[in-house]
């Protein structure tokens, strides 16, 4: 599992609507025609800081930007001319250290985000790791997160060619926790949590941390449509379910990330994503 997360801004050269069209309607639904790549999510700044535009690719694994399928994407005519002139557009890879959802968690899209941007030596990270895992996201999760995610760097690239940062600018770690609303603003624990005595110590300097909140823009869609495949669920081999005979030779058996359960036909309807090419689970016609 990984993430492919591509942070811009558009600058006095490129409009807010050039780019947004451009996005939305291209540039980002191409990507979901690549295997390996399962959603595409933009998001807008609430935070007043810039760059203001994030969007966000969830990759079945870090390998996929750098595997023939993806790197087969001709450029446009509008890739050519507006990444030149954006102020500011940077793509980086991260691989997926830890993922845990709340009880609350749906497959809808986060309404809100919140990313976390560190820069830490390996001293330095297996305290952050340590507090990461076994205080801070316990708490974050307890005060209306539904999600928290943490990767670690693969590649970071400046892809209008502008900046080249060298290493110790780098950020090297990623935190992503998903929020349905705003309303962990107001809730005391929220700030508690990075005030703890742990956490004064792992977050010390020499370590660096950004952080950023975004608002949900747009939830892309594949243009190419097809069939179902369920994401947010455990698939592991068994003959519960089975699939088209003409399709996919696997078994799966699917289990909920909050409850380890027998998905239903609901929870499979609120769990599948359309992609291209495919297989339908037994008993989910109509999906």
């Amino acid at each position: 599992m990984a993430l492919l997360f591509v942070i811009g801004e558009t600058g006095p050269n490129v409009s807010v609507d050039e780019f947004n069209d451009w996005y939305d309607n291209e540039h980002a639904p191409k990507r979901l025609t690549v295997p390996g790549f399962d959603t595409a999510r933009r998001y807008k700044a609430v935070d007043a800081q810039t760059p203001t535009w994030l969007a966000i690719y969830d990759l079945a694994s870090p390998s996929v930007p750098f595997d023939a399928p993806y790197k087969s994407l001709v450029p446009s005519d509008k890739d050519k001319s507006i990444i030149p002139r954006l102020e500011f557009f940077t793509r980086s890879v991260w691989e997926l250290i830890s993922e845990q959802p709340s009880s609350a968690l749906t497959a809808a899209p986060a309404h809100l985000l919140i990313v976390t941007c560190l820069a830490t030596g390996q001293k330095e990270s297996d305290e952050l790791n340590k507090w990461y895992e076994t205080e801070h996201i316990p708490d974050i999760l307890a005060v209306g997160c539904t999600r928290a995610r943490r990767y670690k760097l693969v590649e970071s690239v400046d892809l209008t060619k502008k900046t080249n940062p060298s290493p110790d600018e780098v950020h090297n770690y990623l935190a992503v926790y998903d929020f349905p609303n705003g309303d962990y603003i107001n809730n005391p624990a929220f700030g508690a949590s990075v005030r703890t005595p742990w956490a004064l110590k792992a977050l010390a300097p020499p370590v660096q941390m950004a952080l950023r909140r975004f608002e949900l823009h747009k939830d892309i869609q594949n243009p190419e449509g097809g069939h179902f495949v369920l994401t947010r669920v455990q698939l592991l081999p068994i003959d519960f379910l089975s699939v088209k005979k003409d399709c996919v030779p696997m078994y799966y058996q699917c289990m909920l990330e909050n409850k380890a359960r027998l998905a239903s036909h609901e929870s499979l309807l609120m769990c599948s994503r359309k992609i291209k090419n495919g297989f339908k689970i037994k008993g989910t016609d109509g999906l």
